[in-house]
């Protein structure tokens, strides 16, 4: 699952803003394993 994946299905309220969140794809071996991380900030209005 893509870092992209997981932020879509979080709510206005989970997580709380200004939280940081680490995901990684499952390998066999922990040098093969990617690791992105993401930022929540509170929504804004749109322009």
């Amino acid at each position: 699952m893509i870092l992209i994946d997981i932020m879509k299905k979080f709510t206005d309220t989970l997580p709380p803003e200004d939280v940081d969140l680490i995901v990684c794809n499952i390998t066999d071996t922990l040098d093969d394993r990617d690791f992105e991380r993401a930022r929540f900030f509170k929504k804004g209005t749109p322009l």
